[in-house]
């Protein structure tokens, strides 16, 4: 049977100074065990992604309230979501996006800068100007719209 996942992996990947997510699984456990969680953690992955199906428990995230400004004045516009997965969720996610990033990357658009390696904000503000200058240069317009959406947790 092929794994998903290696031995030193699971202990290397871990960070034991962030906190456990709703699953009750403590960093610290699988770090310190992994040599002896590896294998069944890894038959867990595999079925997953052979199955199509991921469980219940790792969908489950404890939504956490972290002040944009201090102290924050208002509940509606101060505060953003933080969301604590679960740690064997962001592994298994780290692992099948290292699996796909090879095959999808060659057909990203290069206008796109979120989440992407090497990239950031300041890249796509610095792509934007050189786009709106260089069509002002050659006797264009420039009409531009920015919309920020904001999600609402109820």
């Amino acid at each position: 049977m092929s794994t998903l996942l290696n031995l030193p992996m699971l202990s290397t990947s871990v960070n034991i100074h962030k906190s456990s997510a709703p699953d009750g699984v403590l960093n610290w456990l699988l770090r310190e065990f992994a040599p002896l969680v590896s294998d069944p953690v890894a038959s867990i992955f595999n079925a997953s992604v052979r199955e199509a199906y991921v469980p219940l428990i790792w969908k489950l995230a404890e939504v956490i309230p972290a002040p944009k400004v201090n102290p924050p004045i208002s509940i509606q516009n101060d505060l953003r979501p933080i969301l604590l997965l679960p740690t064997l969720t962001k592994v298994l996610e780290n692992i099948i996006g290292r699996w796909l990033l090879p095959f999808l990357e060659p057909h990203f658009d290069d206008n796109l800068y979120g989440s992407c390696g090497g990239r950031s904000t300041t890249h796509a503000i610095i792509a934007l100007l050189h786009s709106w200058m260089s069509c002002l240069d050659t006797g264009g317009s420039v009409r531009t719209v920015f919309v920020d959406f904001c999600i609402l947790i109820w």
